[in-house]
């Protein structure tokens, strides 16, 4: 039996209050009024969720110092997917037929292809611990099919992508509008599904 996967893109405000981007994207939440200047939108923190099965959630961290920092790693996976390469991303030495992403702690979110259809996700620490804190979340091998992943992310994707694209039209000859800009059509010359 295959997995459901829902990946959640998560918007931080400088006072720690986290809302997902599906909510801001349909008008039910907001940010913070600041965050939609398009120089603190870039900067804004944020992080993400992906959850199993409608409710099992084995990762959610806004530890990437920003939020286009966990976003290039979802849009990096899916160009891998897709065979597409870019600009915007760097492959690790360490890790080159992998997509990994390293938390502002150092752990390690890395997206590895299991077989032809199939993807494997792992949250570890980069260097063995001396001692686990009880609100560590570590785990390896979970699989996905390659079809879910892509979907769940692009529609991640799709949320943050809306609320960018609303932040460029209140200032778009903005210097911070122009790069936002470059990264939307990043996303937008991806297929929607896979």
């Amino acid at each position: 039996m295959s997995k459901e996967i829902q990946i959640m893109c998560i918007y931080r405000s400088d006072v720690g209050r986290e809302v997902e981007y599906y909510y801001l994207s349909n008008k039910t939440e907001l940010m913070d009024e600041a965050d939609y200047l398009p120089a603190k939108f870039w900067q804004t923190m944020g992080g993400i969720s992906i959850i199993i099965n409608k409710y099992n959630t084995i990762f959610s961290s806004t530890d990437f110092y920003n939020i286009v920092k966990i976003n290039t790693f979802l849009l990096h996976t899916l160009y891998w997917l897709k065979e597409k390469e870019s600009s915007w991303f760097d492959v690790d030495d360490d890790y080159n037929n992998d997509v990994v992403v390293y938390t502002g702690t150092n752990d390690l979110l890395k997206l590895s292809e299991k077989n032809q259809d199939e993807l494997v996700l792992s949250f570890t620490p980069v260097k063995d611990k001396q001692a686990t804190d009880r609100t560590d979340r570590y785990f390896s091998n979970e699989t996905f099919t390659k079809e879910a992943w892509y979907n769940a992310a692009h529609l991640a994707l799709s949320e943050y992508f809306s609320i960018l694209q609303e932040v460029v039209k209140r200032d778009p000859s903005h210097p911070s509008s122009k790069i936002m800009l470059e990264y939307y059509n990043v996303w937008s010359s991806l297929p929607k599904s896979w």
